[in-house]
């Protein structure tokens, strides 16, 4: 791999997965994807198994507003040594939230 662009990443995992886990597990279980997504999962320690830093030339694009990956303020789990951190608000402006809307328009053939 030559480089690589990061959407959201959770590379210092999210605080919100035990308190979504504690809640879930009563309805009968916790998704294996918030698991790892959460501070010092297996998934994670695999990721950062080199340490903190980019191996290769690295962008990590995130929002101060994502729904799963927090907290983004204290200790920006999107920030990686060596890499270039872009902060949509940063860019578009404090106010700018990304809205998909859906079902997405089918390009014409």
């Amino acid at each position: 791999m030559s480089s690589f662009v990061a959407l959201a990443p959770p590379f210092k995992g999210t605080i919100e997965g035990p308190p979504a886990c504690l809640v879930t597990s009563l309805l009968g279980g916790c998704n294996p994807s918030v698991i790892q997504q959460s501070v010092a999962s297996n998934f994670l320690d695999a990721l950062n198994v080199q340490g903190d830093v980019a191996l290769v030339p690295t962008t990590s694009i995130y929002t101060a507003y994502d729904d799963v990956i927090q907290p983004e303020i204290l200790a920006p789990t999107s920030r990686l040594v060596n890499a270039k951190v872009v902060r949509i608000q940063d860019t578009c402006g404090p106010a700018y939230v990304v809205c998909v809307p859906l079902p997405l328009p089918s390009r014409p053939a």
